[in-house]
């Protein structure tokens, strides 16, 4: 081996510690290392969990040991140290098995919205047809007004027979009947079944003082009836536009170890050619694909960070676009703590940043595709691939999609996510604009899902 090799330090455990034996597996083959005591004192000097990429000369230096250089090459023989290149190309598909699979499914999960589910419904199918896609739309309706729901179901009808595709609507009698249906397959209390699905708002009364929304309930009713498929799913709120050419006029950039995405403002500097925005096309970019197919794709071993190199057994579980318009932020808190930076202002820095946090509106779009491990998640235009082990939304109020994505984030077989380039436009018909009051009361006052998530932080952390 070269000194310019470089080295991923597997994670490793110890499965035996016997006088003068210690005996190593790693969490990429099931072959084991036994070390004497000097060698594993010189290992015991590197991070067991918390892997790095070494240059190797760097590494046997760290090692400080005499025993080093023999160490690090049995470590390397017995595949406990790899260059990334070649580790990822381990793991990487052979043949047909790492073909993408297309999104069949795209869902739109809508509550007493009519005019907003119409808009939804009509330019994303208008987006399908001129990309040549055919999923089938499928909307969940949690409407509580029946005049809403009748609506709904027209819009349905109406986008089935403009746009050629087949569309299912499925309602809060059907959501019942699949709740009973679990209950007795699965042997589970219906009325965990019928919470997860929003269907019984006493078991949460003493919790939801002021309102009973079910956004995540709508999502996982979505889940459960789309098993083993790749989705998109959609807000009633939002709609897909044209494909612009973007230039940014402010930015408010957030850490970059967290937040792939770059938040502000853009103007449309041109009108491309193409037309409607092809989302479902932006979402395949990524959704569903081995992690090791994507990394082995990268030019240089420098997009090998060691936290996806951890997580070479996963797929990307869920995807996001950019959004234009409404921010989909419940305060202005988040937006808050973010910095702007100039690049080529119309105006006033200040000017902006006022109105985004009274209105709301805060532009964010990425450059090119990224993966990272857990990642922002919004779902407000999401795709997700049901074949792998997602856990349930939050059923009721807010900030179901942050609980969905810290718990995405400690589950290994759904850990990474996947951003793509391009936008699709949030905009509410109802106004959205917070008085000062407003915007502060909001920005401090704590829901059942702000409680539900501390808590599950205090729990990851533990693990």
């Amino acid at each position: 081996m070269s000194n310019s090799t470089s080295l991923f330090v597997a994670p490793f455990t110890v499965i035996l510690r016997r006088d003068d034996l210690i005996l190593l597996q790693n969490q990429f083959n099931t072959g084991l290392l036994a070390l004497s005591r000097h060698e594993w004192e010189a290992l015991s000097k590197l991070p067991r969990q918390a892997s790095v990429v070494y240059c190797e000369n760097e590494l046997i230096a760290s090692l400080g040991n005499k025993f080093a250089k023999k160490l690090v090459s049995r470590m390397s023989e017995a595949g406990f140290m790899l260059d990334p290149a070649r580790l990822v190309g381990r793991f990487s598909s052979k043949g047909q098995e790492g073909e993408q699979k297309k999104i069949q499914i795209s869902g739109f999960p809508t509550k007493d919205r009519p005019l907003g589910l119409q808009r939804a419904l009509n330019s994303y199918s208008a987006s399908f047809r001129q990309w040549g896609h055919r999923p089938t739309l499928k909307i969940v309706d949690f409407s509580e007004r029946a005049h809403n729901c009748e609506a709904n179901r027209s819009s349905a009808t109406v986008a089935a027979k403009t746009f050629d595709l087949e569309v299912r609507y499925i309602d809060k009698t059907c959501i019942s009947s699949l709740a009973s249906a679990i209950s007795n397959a699965a042997g589970v209390d219906t009325r965990i079944v019928r919470f997860v699905l929003g269907l019984d708002a006493s078991a949460t009364s003493s919790a939801c003082y002021r309102e009973f929304s079910t956004y995540g309930a709508t999502r996982n009713a979505l889940l459960l009836t789309c098993p083993n498929q790749l989705l998109m799913t959609a807000d009633d709120d939002t709609y897909c536009g044209s494909w612009p050419t973007y230039q940014p006029t402010c930015a408010i950039y957030a850490s970059p170890d967290e937040e792939p995405f770059v938040w502000g403002r853009i103007e449309e500097v041109g009108q491309c050619e193409r037309g409607l925005y092809d989302c479902l096309s932006s979402h395949q970019l990524l959704l569903g694909k081995r992690l090791p197919d994507i990394l082995n794709q990268s030019a240089t071993h420098s997009c090998y960070p060691p936290v996806l190199l951890n997580n070479l057994n996963s797929r990307v579980s869920r995807t996001f676009l950019g959004v234009k318009g409404a921010s989909g932020l419940r305060s202005p808190l988040t937006s808050l703590l973010y910095r702007l930076k100039r690049q080529s202002l119309t105006r006033p820095v200040s000017g902006y940043y006022r109105n985004a946090t009274r209105t709301r509106n805060l532009d964010r779009w990425i450059s090119h595709p990224t993966v990272c491990r857990s990642g922002f998640c919004m779902g407000i235009n999401m795709a997700l691939d049901n074949r792998v082990g997602l856990p349930p939304f939050f059923p009721f109020q807010r900030n179901e999609d942050g609980i969905f994505g810290l718990l995405c984030g400690v589950m290994p077989d759904a850990c990474i996510a996947g951003f793509s380039p391009g936008m699709i436009h949030h905009s509410p018909l109802e106004q959205r604009s917070l008085s000062n009051r407003e915007m502060w009361k909001q920005a401090l006052e704590w829901r059942t899902p702000d409680y539900v998530l501390q808590l599950l932080f205090f729990v990851v952390k533990s693990w």
